[in-house]
């Protein structure tokens, strides 16, 4: 039986904790991306943008991935949008380590290393995806999680998914739309960028980089004349 995303994210308990700045520390020699002093807390739906979430989940990916200079301050600036990804680890036998804090308050934190690691992974498993081949890893294409679900006590009972963290939302809305036809997650045939777009002759992430590169053609062209 195929259950459509949509069908399921409108039973999704989504409200999640974000802050609106996050900051990187080191501590005992590892370094936590966390709330920034003097941050604010925000609840928010995290199912309300899946178009933005996803790719922007991947061009981070693709940014780590490559070393990129600036992926630590997009981390950063991804985590004020929409949170951290709830990589907790409450029996972690250091009781004061961020990542072992109620994922909700403003001293929990998460393992840069780690937080990184999640997007590069996903970033891993979309670029094997679109460049399929014979010879190519078959772990990457391995992803899976777990949903939670509940009965509520209505009379006729209906079905509740329980989310308890931005990366169940961010794995299953990504292989939701991986296994589309077609599939909307597109790389911009000019800057690379990954973006949303369900239009099987989509090529660019914008108008502007559209026109840079029929620009870049047309000059490349008039000098082979």
């Amino acid at each position: 039986m195929i259950i459509e995303i949509e069908q399921i994210l409108a039973n999704m308990n989504v409200m999640l904790t974000r802050w609106s700045d996050y900051t990187i520390i080191e501590e005992n020699g590892c370094r936590y991306i966390l709330p920034a002093k003097g941050a604010t807390a925000v609840t928010y739906s995290c199912t309300e943008h899946l178009n933005a979430l996803v790719p922007e989940a991947l061009d981070l990916g693709r940014m780590i991935d490559d070393g990129l200079p600036g992926a630590e301050d997009a981390c950063l600036r991804f985590a004020a949008q929409y949170g951290l990804l709830g990589l907790s680890d409450p029996t972690s036998e250091d009781t004061q380590a961020p990542s072992a804090q109620p994922m909700h308050s403003e001293k929990y934190g998460e393992a840069l290393e780690a937080y990184q690691y999640e997007f590069r992974k996903l970033y891993r498993n979309f670029r094997s995806i679109c460049n399929y081949s014979e010879k190519r890893d078959s772990r990457l294409d391995t992803l899976y999680g777990t949903l939670r679900f509940r009965l509520s006590s209505e009379r006729i009972p209906h079905l509740v998914w329980e989310i308890d963290s931005l990366r169940t939302v961010l794995e299953f809305a990504y292989a939701s739309m991986v296994t589309e036809d077609p599939m909307p997650l597109r790389c911009c045939k000019r800057c690379e960028k990954i973006y949303y777009n369900p239009h099987i002759r989509s090529e660019f992430c914008s108008t502007r980089c559209r026109n840079y590169y029929n620009v870049k053609m047309y000059r490349a062209r008039e000098k082979e004349t």
